[in-house]
């Protein structure tokens, strides 16, 4: 009887664990943004800055397949341009790689 307890309570932990692996919440939500961030004409740290990374944060997922294994990482960038010039260099280039 004793190892039929033990083995209940190391299931039940299990479970319980498992609803309490969630993702945490991303840092912002897309759509609102505040209106300090939509007001702001230059960041006081460094006036001269021409954009400002307002969040960066994402997420990688390996997904197993037959032949083998697939990696996907997706990112998210809030960016406030504070000049024209800060423009080109806040354009993102995807670039996929087919390697094996």
């Amino acid at each position: 009887m004793r190892p039929l307890k033990i083995v209940s309570l190391i299931l039940a932990s299990h479970y319980l664990s498992l609803g309490f692996a969630q993702e945490p919440a991303p840092p912002m939500q897309f759509g609102l943004i505040s209106g300090e961030d939509l007001s702001m004409r230059f960041y006081e740290a460094d006036t001269a800055a021409e954009a400002l990374v307002l969040c960066d944060f994402g997420d990688a997922k390996v997904t197993l397949y037959p032949n083998g294994y697939r990696l996907r990482f997706a990112q998210h960038k809030r960016i406030k341009i504070l000049k024209k010039s800060g423009f080109q260099d806040s354009i993102y280039t995807y670039e996929r790689s087919q390697s094996s």
